[in-house]
């Protein structure tokens, strides 16, 4: 049976960026189950079985790791979007796979969504973040932006709007329909919402070539 003097040896030699990922995997289960304020670096480091300084050493301080357990999960969301949304033949249904897909992290993993809402209100307070929700906007309505762009190639119809105002436009129903669940938790109320929305702003935005 290895000491412990082996096993620290063994976690010290482990590759940075495992490390750098058992530390973001750990920020983001400590904050999920207790919040924003329970994530210490000591709590943190022991979540994943890490010495104490190794987020220091990794990141540079609790800062640099918070601003990467942001990009992490925001990249990840973007990433289920896309692949919902690919394949989409015409407005409306991407627009409903995209949102679709922004609700179910909504709806599937609450502790996520409170948890970045969290971290972006603890951004618009703390200068050295304070970049993170308008770069969080631009990575949504970037990616959707890319989306909607390939759609007339492969479509009968035009958009009547360009297509960076209407991923903009994506990205306020989502911000609407997601407060709607939390408050409610109601699904019947958030699917007629999520079908009145689609529908209406697909008419609204695309025509016939």
């Amino acid at each position: 049976m290895a000491t412990r003097r082996e096993t620290s040896a063994v976690r010290e030699h482990r590759p940075i960026e495992e490390r750098r990922t058992q530390l973001l995997t750990a920020a983001s289960e400590v904050m999920r189950e207790q919040g924003v304020a329970a994530a210490t670096t000591r709590a943190i480091a022991e979540r994943a079985g890490l010495p104490h300084g190794s987020v220091h050493y990794c990141f540079g301080g609790k800062t640099a790791l918070l601003r990467a357990v942001v990009r992490s999960e925001v990249d990840r969301s973007v990433e289920r979007a896309w692949r919902r949304a690919a394949g989409s033949t015409d407005l409306e249904g991407l627009l409903r796979n995209v949102l679709e897909a922004q609700l179910g992290g909504v709806r599937d993993d609450p502790g996520h969504h409170a948890m970045l809402a969290e971290l972006m209100a603890l951004a618009r307070r703390d200068p050295e973040l304070a970049d993170l929700p308008g770069w969080e906007h631009e990575r949504y309505v970037s990616a959707a932006t890319d989306l909607i762009s390939e759609l007339p190639a492969t479509s009968d119809f035009t958009l009547a709007r360009p297509a960076r105002e209407i991923a903009t436009m994506i990205m306020v129903l989502a911000a609407g329909l997601s407060d709607l669940w939390t408050a409610t938790g109601n699904r019947a109320e958030l699917d007629r919402a999520l079908d009145d929305c689609v529908r209406g702003l697909a008419a609204r935005l695309s025509r016939p070539a």
